[in-house]
């Protein structure tokens, strides 16, 4: 089979894909980084996904995932797979079903036939590896579909991260030219205050009935106070209980002696 001669614009291309990191989500996204990425930071908006190398697929193993601390180089292209694609042996199937939301675009179906490149490893494996035209191919699409799209925002962002920054500092701007009305300020109010108001009164309830127990306590300790002083003063006035038992007794017979006597 005789070897294709590279274009120049397919030259050209991976000349500037050198200085730059591809990633490919799953509906066909292409986003662009001109800088290394650490895999943690595209992670934190994809928790259930993983990121692997283009050219990590071998059929009979599985799917290699990269660290969360691991740099994605300059110049290499990287997968932003779910998560149940690195848990299962990958097989030509899988592999086609992961590129399956590729084939709604208009591209796919005169690509996907030049989508990957087989190699066979010295250990006698397949391994898989996508082709720089077919990345390449989707990146152009996805870059004239936004122009058609949006009139003016191709202008403004040079690639898929600088547009997501352009897209969030529109929707940051527009939310704070928002202001509530009038009616919901002093609606808000009006809430704030009756809060406040039932808390102080729950707070004064508290109170009251604290200091409520304590002057009944002290009700009480004078009332005991009194009774004690009265029993005393009652014991004085009877002479009886005055004289110590043995006093009385000898009393009592005297009483009874005198009765006699009398009688």
């Amino acid at each position: 089979m005789p070897l294709r001669s590279r274009s120049p614009h397919r030259l050209q291309a991976q000349k500037v894909a050198t200085g730059c990191v591809k990633l490919i989500t799953m509906d066909g996204q292409v986003k662009v980084f001109h800088r290394p990425v650490i895999a943690s930071e595209l992670l934190t908006e994809h928790p259930n996904h993983r990121i692997c190398h283009s050219d990590s697929f071998t059929i009979g193993q599985k799917i290699p995932a990269l660290q969360e601390g691991e740099l994605m180089k300059l110049g290499n292209s990287y997968f932003l797979l779910p998560l149940h694609f690195f848990q299962s042996v990958l097989s030509f199937v899988t592999l086609a079903s992961s590129f399956s939301s590729f084939q709604s675009s208009s591209t796919s179906a005169l690509l996907m036939q030049r989508a990957f490149e087989v190699h066979k490893t010295p250990s006698g494996k397949l391994q898989i590896r996508v082709s720089d035209e077919f990345l390449e191919k989707i990146r152009e699409t996805q870059k004239r579909v936004d122009d058609a799209g949006v009139v003016g925002r191709a202008r403004v962002c040079t690639s898929a991260a600088l547009e997501k920054d352009y897209r969030q500092l529109v929707v940051d701007s527009r939310e704070r030219q928002w202001k509530p009305k009038l009616e919901t300020i002093k609606e808000a109010e009006r809430k704030r205050d009756a809060r406040r108001q039932r808390k102080k009164d729950r707070q004064d309830h508290k109170k009251e009935e604290k200091k409520q127990k304590l002057m009944n306590k002290r009700q009480e300790k004078k009332i005991k106070k009194l009774k004690k002083e009265v029993s005393a003063d009652g014991k004085h006035q009877n002479p009886q209980h005055a004289l110590p038992p043995h006093d009385r007794k000898v009393k009592k017979e005297d009483t009874r002696k005198t009765k006699g006597k009398k009688i």
